[in-house]
């Protein structure tokens, strides 16, 4: 494995561990998961996402419905417990 790849796969590895931990957070707080276009997608609720084991994220908020690839997601936002 090249070092680009390897630096994705860490990246992607780490996203992926990310979305699973904010999602089974108890109890569970609200979050957004930043695209790579800018785009935000707000999780509040924890039934709105799905990470699978294959590393495939599932988005639908019954208005959106979207496929994820986790090299899309650039970051997850959640506010601070202080704010």
């Amino acid at each position: 494995m090249n070092r680009k790849a390897f630096a994705q796969f860490t990246l992607t590895s780490g996203m992926l561990e990310a979305a699973r931990e904010a999602l089974h957070s108890a109890p569970f707080k609200p979050f957004k998961l930043r695209l790579r276009e800018g785009t935000l997608l707000r999780v509040g609720d924890p039934d709105v996402l799905w990470v699978s084991k294959g590393g495939t994220i599932v988005y639908d908020d019954a208005k959106t419905l979207r496929i994820l690839n986790p090299a899309m997601v650039t970051a997850i936002e959640q506010k601070s417990p202080h704010n």
